[in-house]
């Protein structure tokens, strides 16, 4: 008897059955009184009671009451069914906190409804790139690339842009001299070739810099092919609310493309 007490499946399981009880009735009374004072903190209480909670419980009766492997197929999906229910309680949270609490005459009040179709899409695509990088264990390298970012630049960004930038203007001002003015055209071709080099050794000096960028693998066609027609769609066809769901669920294959490509 005393092995059994000290095992610990039966120390989660009853943990869980205690637990979760406690937390029913807790969210319960907070739901009850936020539904009788009508607060918008409504709904995500109700999808943390009805949603979240039990798919908790789920995965932790299933990783610690039964032990089964975390890398094992089922883990993985009552993990993956816990994931996207932490992620629709976020937009939730985030559509209550950014969009309906916010005070009249600001910007996020005046938002229109398709700025927050992009904010909702962006948190979906980082939510499901967590997901299958979590869970999953999934190479990222393709979603970044179907993103449009072939090389990721991290604290030289700013520093590269003030460099590239002005160095291209000269090279594209020089060109413009030499043909509006003929005569000076070796001296203008030769300063662009002057900014040309110094243009290239800048890249150079830039890219020997340690974790200055980031090489992804290039991303299948009909991937990006998706991203972008979904997006452009949302840009200029999808007035309706189902539409624009269209758009994010075809977004969303794109990405799935590139991470089990």
């Amino acid at each position: 008897m005393m092995a059994l007490l000290e095992t610990d499946w039966f120390i989660w399981g009853i943990g869980l059955i205690l637990g979760f009880q406690i937390l029913v009735v807790m969210l319960g009374e907070l739901l009850y009184r936020a539904d009788r004072r009508r607060l918008p903190i409504a709904p995500i209480l109700r999808a943390a009671r009805n949603v979240v909670l039990p798919l908790l419980v789920a995965q932790v009766f299933v990783v610690r009451v039964l032990e089964v492997p975390v890398e094992t197929i089922p883990a993985r999906i009552v993990a993956t069914a816990l994931w996207i229910s932490l992620l629709y309680t976020g937009l939730l949270l985030v559509n209550v906190l950014v969009f309906e609490q916010a005070p009249e005459g600001t910007w996020r009040h005046r938002a229109p409804s398709l700025f927050q179709d992009l904010v909702r899409m962006l948190l979906v695509t980082v939510g499901a790139a967590i997901v299958l990088a979590v869970v999953w264990e999934q190479d990222l390298g393709g979603l970044i690339a179907a993103l449009g970012v072939g090389s990721i630049v991290l604290g030289l960004a700013l520093v590269g842009n003030l460099l590239v930038v002005p160095l291209t203007f000269c090279i594209v001002l020089c060109g413009w001299f030499s043909m509006l003015v003929p005569f000076f055209s070796v001296v203008f071709n030769y300063s662009a070739l002057f900014f040309i080099n110094v243009l290239l050794a800048s890249v150079r000096w830039l890219d020997r810099l340690p974790a200055s960028s980031w090489q992804v693998n290039s991303p299948p066609l009909t991937a990006v092919l998706l991203w972008y027609g979904s997006l452009i769609f949302l840009f200029t066809g999808a007035v309706r609310l189902r539409r624009r769901r269209y758009c994010v669920l075809v977004a969303g294959c794109a990405v799935i493309l590139c991470l089990f490509r």
